[in-house]
């Protein structure tokens, strides 16, 4: 042998030791990995469809934590088996959520979906809560995980083992190499293998599910039995103006809103009686409508504002008017015609606590020129009062 070969030999002979080091590094991170996950309560799913995109595409990897029912809110990703599609592990977004004594019902829809899953389960159950999601990353561990690869690393294995045995044997000085790759390539397959049954758990880590696309079980009170709309007009309406802080004009026919600096600016006040909506129902959506009274100012902006404290139509006046908040505040440009303003989550919060009703006003007050808007009033009849409309679901 020439001395010229004995380098490219010692290079041959550290080639086996570098892959033993590389598929070592992969079992010392992976297996750690894989244990804390499921210790802290962690499971990682991988996505197959495209019901929730934008936010998650196909092949995408999801790490969800383990939550009670309880603890899952409107707007969370969760994932649960779905039984009217054969128990299988469906990811969505909730959309609404009700709770009944020891029952928690959820309407939940993909966002890229138009119909809804209704579904309801134990207080104390467990869902999947999505805590991370990873692009694409689903895709490569699936591939690493296909049982074809994975068994023809588990062949290269015993390959492996059989050359560590006989160089063991012929030549005792690099036995020590020879058994370090034989066994990270052991390794290195049941780490995969497990990595694949820990994907697989997932399927079985969530709470079993009652599904309920036809509202019929045993909690079917607690549950929309379907969506609608309800319209309500104004129980109060009245406008307060500046240049006369004490009077009242909750008998008049128009509703006048104002902006101008000579001390003279003026604002609707409006009010419903809230429209029950059936048990078990959210609000999905509500709008404001006023009609318009005959007079414009082009160019401003119309704003309506949640009250937060309390009115009557024939008392208040400029200086006992209610306290507002810009929470959630809706606007509108000024125009001819009616103006329509979405008011969804001040409507909630209504119905969560108190209804004071609205205030509408110019969104820049005190402007140097004259700027009036004249709305209809109740006392003008219902096809013209400010009418609420409420979707629910």
């Amino acid at each position: 042998m020439s001395v010229r070969a004995r380098p490219q030999i010692a290079a041959a002979s550290r080639r086996p030791r570098r892959l033993g080091t590389v598929a070592l590094i992969v079992v010392v991170c992976c297996l750690p990995a894989l244990a804390v996950l499921h210790v802290v309560g962690y499971r990682a799913l991988v996505v197959h469809s495209d019901s929730m995109a934008p936010a998650l595409g196909g092949g995408d990897l999801i790490v969800s934590e383990l939550v009670r029912a309880t603890d899952v809110a409107v707007g969370d990703v969760v994932s649960f088996r779905d039984r009217s599609r054969a128990g299988r592990l469906v990811t969505h977004r909730v959309a609404a959520v009700h709770r009944r004594g020891t029952r928690v019902a959820f309407v939940t829809r993909g966002d890229a979906n138009t119909g809804t899953e209704r579904w309801a389960t134990r207080a104390d159950d467990r869902l999947g809560r999505r805590a991370l999601g990873l692009a694409h990353t689903g895709s490569a561990l699936t591939w690493l995980t296909h049982p074809v690869l994975v068994v023809t690393l588990i062949a290269l294995a015993a390959l492996l083992l059989a050359r560590a045995a006989i160089r063991s044997i012929w030549t005792a000085s690099r036995a020590g190499t020879s058994w370090r790759v034989a066994l990270a390539a052991l390794l290195a397959p049941t780490c995969l293998l497990l990595a694949h049954g820990t994907l697989i758990a997932t399927d079985a880590a969530f709470a079993a599910v009652t599904s309920n696309p036809a509202n019929a079980f045993s909690a079917a009170a607690s549950f929309c039995a379907a969506g609608g709309s309800l319209a309500a007009t104004a129980s109060a309406d009245t406008w307060v103006g500046q240049s006369g802080p004490n009077a009242n004009h909750g008998g008049g026919s128009d509703l006048e809103v104002m902006s101008f600096h000579l001390g003279a600016n003026e604002r609707t006040l409006v009010n419903f009686t809230l429209p029950t909506i059936p048990a078990g129902c959210s609000v999905i959506s509500a709008t404001l409508k006023l009609t318009d009274g005959g007079f414009y100012a082009s160019g401003r902006t119309i704003q309506v504002k949640r009250a937060t404290s309390s009115w009557t139509e024939n008392a208040v006046t400029w200086n006992t008017q209610p306290t507002s908040t810009t929470t959630d505040m809706a606007t509108q440009p000024s125009g001819p015609g009616s103006l329509t303003f979405t008011i969804t989550n001040q409507l909630i919060a209504m119905y969560a606590g108190a209804n004071d009703g609205f205030l509408i006003r110019d969104s820049a007050e005190d402007s140097t020129n004259l700027e009036n808007q004249l709305y209809a009033a109740r006392e003008g009849g219902a096809s013209t009062a400010p009418k609420l409309t409420v979707n629910y679901g």
